[in-house]
């Protein structure tokens, strides 16, 4: 039994473990217009390099899961570090797109280990309503990430070159390796390496993913972060390249808007308290719709401005906050003893928004401030309209 002064300090090492992955995936992106000179390459293939870190991302957190079940969650967690060094080190030695596309699809793979087997980490150690207020406390915490990796990025690459911020990335991924090693203590006491067996291994995914409760849940942080990954696209390339701001002026601009994330956090953490978790994810639906229902509106009306632009997308961020932490407790809320395989299946569906959103946005070729509105309109009307119907609930009741 760990104590809950040990399980606070567990969870702030979780934190620090969980922040690689937003710093791996964020901090480059003030740079992706000068990338695109950089590998003499297209605007389309440089937001397919967020595919390709999703993509990877995806595949591996459904074999890091089992392993967790497996052989432990430390282990897990400390080999998927060390696949994100070497996937750093990839990408800041890049000579091409493809070096490049390659370095950030490995460290895609790595940072599969920290968030969805931190998820389970979590669920060894708190349930119900504990739960949801652990992983909304860390996603809080995750949510500053983006606010301080894209200053961290574009200051990078502003004083130095775009290769500093997969340098800072590997330098961090060796010493949260060390701390890891040293402090992070083995939380999953009944492994068992036999769920690796190939007929026991299938059995459980498959009921895993037959499982009504991790199909809604998971569905329904498929539709809010795909809204999230739209928006982490495209903004680089609608406030750098078609509204001026430079790099560093985006950076704080970027932080601002991730504010919403914490305001959301806090509200959720209110709300809980009060209202079911499946009412809250109900109404954040509701209100990332309406969000990018005026963001379409404002845009078809005066064009790509800032303002509109800042306020939309705020509320659209803040909105999906307040589905993520709510749409994993109620995944963990399944009958089905492997934490881990849940959490896989969970981050898949999770990751698997980024991949598909990211994806579209690349695919696309209108302005990219119009492709935005329509998928972010298209990702939020369907997690409305799929939790809706699968829930049974009524939105006019």
């Amino acid at each position: 039994m760990i104590a809950a002064n040990n399980k606070n300090r567990i969870l702030a090492l979780l934190i620090l473990i969980g922040s690689l992955a937003p710093l791996a995936a964020d901090a480059y992106l003030p740079a992706l217009s000068l990338l695109t000179n950089y590998f003499d390459t297209s605007e389309q293939m440089l937001k397919f390099s967020v595919t390709a870190y999703f993509i990877g991302f995806a595949g591996a957190q459904i074999i890091f899961g089992p392993l967790s079940d497996a052989y432990g969650r430390k282990k897990v967690i400390l080999l998927g570090i060390v696949i994100g060094g070497l996937g750093a080190l990839l990408c800041f030695s890049a000579t091409s797109i493809y070096h490049f596309l390659i370095g950030r699809f490995i460290l895609g793979i790595g940072m599969a280990s920290g968030i969805p087997v931190a998820r389970a980490v979590l669920k060894d150690l708190f349930t119900g309503v504990e739960l949801s207020k652990a992983a909304s406390s860390i996603n809080m915490v995750f949510a500053l990430m983006p606010f301080i990796t894209p200053l961290i990025g574009a200051y990078l690459v502003s004083l130095y070159e775009w290769q500093k911020v997969f340098q800072l990335v590997f330098i961090l991924a060796v010493f949260i390796f060390i701390l890891a090693f040293i402090f992070l203590p083995e939380t999953h006491q009944d492994a068992d390496p036999s769920i690796l067996e190939y007929k026991t291994l299938s059995q459980v995914f498959i009921s895993v993913i037959k499982d009504k409760q991790v199909f809604i849940y998971g569905f329904s942080t498929f539709c809010a972060f795909g809204c999230a990954v739209t928006y982490m696209v495209s903004a680089p390339f609608i406030f750098i390249n078609t509204l001026g701001l430079s790099m560093i002026e985006f950076g704080w601009l970027a932080g601002f808007i991730t504010a919403s994330y914490v305001i959301g956090g806090l509200i959720n953490n209110r709300l809980t308290q009060k209202v079911s978790l499946d009412s809250i994810i109900l109404f954040a639906f509701i209100g990332m719709l309406m969000a990018s229902f005026v963001l379409a509106i404002s845009l078809a009306l005066w064009g790509p401005k800032l303002v509109p632009l800042i306020i939309c997308v705020f509320f659209l961020m803040l909105a999906s906050r307040m589905v993520f932490p709510n749409a994993l407790a109620g995944a963990f809320s399944s009958a089905t003893k492997q934490v881990g395989i849940i959490s896989s299946v969970y981050g898949a569906y999770h990751t698997l928004g980024a991949v598909i959103a990211s994806g579209i946005m690349s695919l696309l070729h209108f302005e990219t401030s119009v492709s935005m509105a329509l998928v972010l309109i298209g990702f939020s009307s369907l997690g409305l309209i799929s939790f809706t119907l699968s829930r049974g609930i009524s939105i006019f009741r």
